[in-house]
């Protein structure tokens, strides 16, 4: 009898304690090919819900935040891009697929588009982009007050690119050099 206790309290003990976990965001930097990039801004197409509360599932910035994602400004959001935007070939959900880390686009755009979703990078929830929201305009506001299935974005400010970034260090280290030449004179 004392087994058949101390087994039955053990496992409710464990079943306590294992609570279902949901899904947790990918926590690798986003792939070039699942966002978009305009002007200076990375745009990426965050989660199918409101960013905020009330939201269907908010979106985490905890891995990808440090990274430079974030909700964009009001001024931002004011030129965010168009659903159209987020297709070009090579992007991470392929043909009305799904990608490689599970994103995918609910009522996608068609069998012969590509798309960047990165839900699964920024929602423990979700890891779809809903096409029909975004291609209609539901963009939530970051500012709040967003029903909440309206899609998220986010942003960053775009790296320099490398071919841009060697220039502007080795004219750097020229002027340092002339510089230095010219206090030791």
């Amino acid at each position: 009898m004392k087994k058949f206790l101390l087994s039955v309290l053990t496992s409710l003990a464990l079943s306590l304690l294992w609570i279902p976990a949901q899904a947790a965001p990918l926590n690798v930097a986003v792939p070039a090919n699942a966002y978009i990039n305009i002007g200076n801004l990375d745009w990426a197409w965050a989660a199918p819900c409101s960013p905020t509360q009330p939201s269907c599932g908010i979106i985490d910035l905890s891995f990808q935040g440090p990274l430079g994602w974030r909700l964009p400004s009001a001024a931002e959001f004011a030129s965010h891009p168009v659903a159209a935007d987020f297709l070009f070939p090579g992007a991470n959900v392929p043909n009305g697929g799904t990608g490689p880390n599970g994103n995918k686009f609910q009522n996608g755009p068609g069998p012969n588009a590509a798309g960047a979703c990165a839900a699964a990078y920024f929602s423990s929830i979700h890891k779809h982009c809903d096409w029909q929201n975004g291609l209609q305009g539901l963009w939530a506001n970051p500012a709040g007050g967003s029903p909440a299935h309206y899609e998220s974005l986010v942003v960053r400010v775009s790296a320099i690119p490398l071919p841009f970034a060697l220039p502007l260090f080795g004219a750097g280290l020229v002027i340092l050099g002339f510089m230095r030449r010219r206090n030791a004179a």
